[in-house]
C-alpha cells in the first residue's frame, strides 16, 4: 500500500481531507503524521472495520 493510497481511504473514510504539509508530514483531523503514522493509522482503520468496529 502506498502512502498516497491510504491517505486517499483515510479522507474517505474520515470525510476529511488528508493534506501533505511543506515539511513531509500529512496533515489529518488536527493531526500532523509522518508516512509510517499515516500506513499504520490507515492499517488500524482496515482492522478495525473487519473485526465490525469501525
Amino acid at each position: 500500500m502506498s502512502v498516497a493510497a491510504a491517505a486517499a481511504r483515510l479522507a474517505l473514510w474520515y470525510g476529511t481531507p488528508v493534506v501533505p504539509t511543506t515539511g513531509g508530514l500529512w496533515r489529518i483531523r488536527g493531526c500532523q503524521l509522518t508516512d509510517d503514522e499515516l500506513v499504520d493509522r490507515y492499517r488500524l482503520k482496515c482492522a478495525r472495520i473487519q473485526q465490525g468496529v469501525g
